[in-house]
């Protein structure tokens, strides 16, 4: 009995907790949505804000930053771009070592690109572990 008793009161202990943790999280949704304008107030909607709780401001601002598009000459590659620059400037055939090294990338990622490469129709395996642009 007295096991289960101890087995009670954490769950209890544990409930609490996250029930402190849940109100906080709503109370922070509160906030944020409170910020906008022309927004309602989430306790106008019927929720209500729970018991014991009293409006806060949220410590910080949430701001959106917006990033400009780069420009055509500036725009980074992605992986598979890369790979493909090093088939651009081969020769011909092109082993997965090279690749690495050229690249930088790991290993898997340029099994990866190989694969989904190859699917496209886009470079063909000449022999293990050894490419050429189709």
């Amino acid at each position: 009995m007295k096991e289960q008793d101890a087995f009670f009161r954490i769950v209890g202990s544990g409930l609490r907790i996250l029930a402190g943790g849940i109100h906080a999280v709503a109370e922070r949704i509160e906030g944020l949505a409170n910020e906008g304008k022309g927004t309602e107030d989430v306790t106008d909607m019927g929720f209500g804000s729970g018991p014991d709780t009293e409006q806060t401001e949220p410590s910080r601002s949430t701001k959106i930053r917006v990033t400009p598009e780069p420009s055509p000459e500036n725009q980074a590659k992605n992986a598979t771009d890369t790979v493909m620059a090093v088939f651009d400037k081969s020769d011909g055939t092109v082993g997965i070592d090279r690749l690495v090294t050229e690249t930088g990338l790991e290993r898997r990622k340029i099994h990866n690109i190989l694969y989904r490469l190859k699917k496209q129709g886009k470079v063909r395996n000449v022999s293990k572990g050894v490419y050429t642009k189709w």
